[in-house]
């Protein structure tokens, strides 16, 4: 495979605003993209970082200027398309299409990789990056006109979508410190992942579309060497772990507790877990090394829809696990989905009857359930023609509900109005 790329290239990362939050925190999306510019960088490319997720006005200016042509190289652009923000980044590669038709279009995130059979025949880009894009936009940007040894691309070659060999990067050590870039910045939370890829099957989440399906861990040290040169550069006050699951791997996250109590100055912090893998001795240990917050996707307290939805546990386990992080000195914050298929007005009573046993948590966020693309549950909806894969790529959000189900909007309102009670 050939492409006529130019390794003197200069190469402009977008992240593009979202239009719709109702998927992924927005310092997820700029992690991941910040990710991909600080290796650019560090491997002593040249690179642009225009992070336009919060920058609307920015944006749209930047939609109407003219795109920088260079007489000498190609331009590569390349766009972070997660769901939220994938109909700017639609947008933003049309755009770079008409201003610079001899530029390079290289599209990652989650969403890119889901859809790219219809970002390359609309010929919307040029290539799709579908996985691990920190580790393989480097290696594209050096390749040079041969890019048939990269890794993780989809290319359209004679009318037909071809493929590079995949490839799963383990060494998570190689990756710059991201937090950095928040930082410097002055962007809060500064988030930190220790792990990538769960091993859980949540029929709604698309973790394992974001980071990959294999588990792979970063080294105690070398998590340790990050939040140390956070507190000591910067005088970093709190972060927050956005790992799906802080507590995976309870010895390593024990290590980590006890490496953090080792930091210059007390550094706070929050991390998501679930429920069935908290323990009191864990947990103490988190508080003690500064752990301030952990957030459990309880989802529903009906233990049928948490058995549909792929969640391995029912309310004894999530009483029991908030109990012990209460006990431990943890605030606990909670997220429920309102929604989900199989969902009836029994649902919902047991589940205001587990918040009312639950009571007192320090956050509470319901949402209404978002089919997200690379899921199971949008597999199963796929399969049963209540949804197509065009529709999903053209429209901006997907919300699902059945004919029933439509009256729960307005229980998002009473069980926020519980919350406050």
């Amino acid at each position: 495979m050939t492409m006529k790329n130019d390794p003197r290239s200069t190469a402009n990362i977008f992240l593009p605003p979202v239009t719709f939050s109702a998927c992924m925190n927005h310092w997820t999306m700029r992690l991941y993209t910040a990710y991909v510019y600080l290796a650019l960088r560090d491997n002593d490319l040249r690179v642009q970082f225009y992070d336009h997720l919060d920058d609307i006005p920015g944006f749209e200016k930047h939609l109407r200027s003219q795109i920088t042509k260079s007489p000498r190289s190609r331009n590569i652009h390349g766009i972070a398309m997660f769901l939220g923000n994938k109909k700017n980044a639609l947008r933003l590669m049309q755009q770079i299409r008409a201003k610079d038709p001899r530029g390079l279009i290289v599209a990652f995130g989650p969403t890119a990789s889901f859809f790219h059979r219809q970002i390359l025949t609309r010929g919307l880009a040029d290539i799709v990056i579908t996985a691990d894009p920190e580790f393989v936009f480097p290696k594209l940007v050096r390749a040079g006109t041969d890019i048939s040894t990269v890794p993780n691309l989809a290319l359209l070659q004679h009318e037909k979508i071809m493929k590079t060999r995949p490839k799963t990067f383990t060494d998570l050590d190689s990756l710059p410190f991201a937090g950095q870039y928040f930082c410097d910045k002055g962007l809060t939370p500064v988030p930190v992942v220790t792990a990538r890829g769960c091993p859980f099957s949540c029929s709604f989440c698309d973790r394992p579309l974001l980071w990959g399906a294999q588990t792979r861990l970063r080294s105690v040290d070398n998590i340790f060497a990050e939040i140390h040169s956070l507190v000591t550069r910067y005088n970093l006050p709190r972060l927050f772990f956005d790992d799906a699951n802080f507590i995976l791997n309870k010895d390593r996250t024990i290590h980590l507790c006890q490496q953090l109590t080792k930091l210059p100055k007390p550094v706070s912090w929050g991390c998501t877990a679930r429920v069935d893998c908290a323990d009191p001795k864990t947990l103490r240990l988190m508080r003690y090394a500064g752990c301030e917050t952990v957030y459990f996707g309880i989802e529903s307290g009906d233990e049928t829809i948490l058995r549909n939805i792929g969640k391995e546990y029912g309310q004894k386990e999530i009483l029991q696990a908030v109990k012990w992080t209460r006990d431990a000195g943890i605030k606990v914050g909670i997220f429920l989905t309102v929604g989900n298929p199989g969902e009836s007005g029994r649902s919902l009573v047991k589940t205001k009857k587990l918040l009312r046993d639950l009571y007192p948590f320090s956050e509470l966020t319901i949402n209404p359930l978002v089919v997200l693309p690379g899921t199971p549950i949008y597999a199963r909806f796929i399969k049963e023609k209540k949804i197509t894969e065009e529709a999903c790529f053209d429209n901006d959000t997907l919300m699902f509900f059945d004919t029933k189900a439509q009256a729960y909007m307005k229980d998002i309102a009473q069980l926020r109005k519980f919350f406050k009670q």
